[in-house]
């Protein structure tokens, strides 16, 4: 995972390539700017939210979470706590299962899915992260037998999953 690294420096050649393209007048510039400055940081100097979980503090970009659920996006675009303290506090999951979705929201892996699944669909559905969602759908009916068959299908119930509901 390259989550909490600076980027590799074929990232920032191609940011510095696409600026010399552009005039100084062009609004895309301004925006490159930005990127390229923020492109040599790490996502925690460059982090402007906190995901508060449990003792944990996890440094995160609301940019990113709002583009992967529209639950973080209604936080960040109303007046809402989360909005003006910059911070997210989650307290009905681990430290564990919030990184592993925040892996997922920054690389689109998911290399816990295996001892995660159930979990990360719970909190795919309470964010509304489609994407993960369907994934850990995928791993639950793969991995679906007599011995967990009862409690998919309570997740699927607890979180009217009509699909995984019809696989268990």
């Amino acid at each position: 995972s390259r989550r909490g690294l600076a980027p590799m420096s074929s990232e920032l050649l191609a940011i510095d390539e696409a600026l010399s393209k552009l005039g100084q007048e062009d609004p895309l510039a301004a925006q490159l700017v930005k990127l390229r400055y923020f492109a040599g940081m790490s996502v925690e100097e460059a982090a402007d939210v906190t995901l508060c979980v449990g003792d944990r503090q996890l440094p995160a970009h609301r940019l990113l979470l709002a583009g992967h659920s529209t639950v973080f996006r209604a936080m960040f675009d109303n007046d809402m706590r989360e909005k003006t303290e910059q911070r997210v506090d989650i307290v009905d999951c681990s430290p564990e299962v919030v990184e592993e979705m925040l892996t997922y929201m920054y690389t689109g892996k998911t290399p816990n899915i295996d001892r995660l699944a159930a979990q990360l669909f719970s909190i795919a559905d309470k964010y509304d992260i489609d994407g993960l969602k369907a994934v850990c759908e995928d791993e639950l009916a793969k991995s679906l037998d007599a011995q967990n068959a009862a409690e998919t299908w309570q997740l699927a119930e607890a979180h009217s999953n009509t699909a995984l509901k019809m696989t268990a």
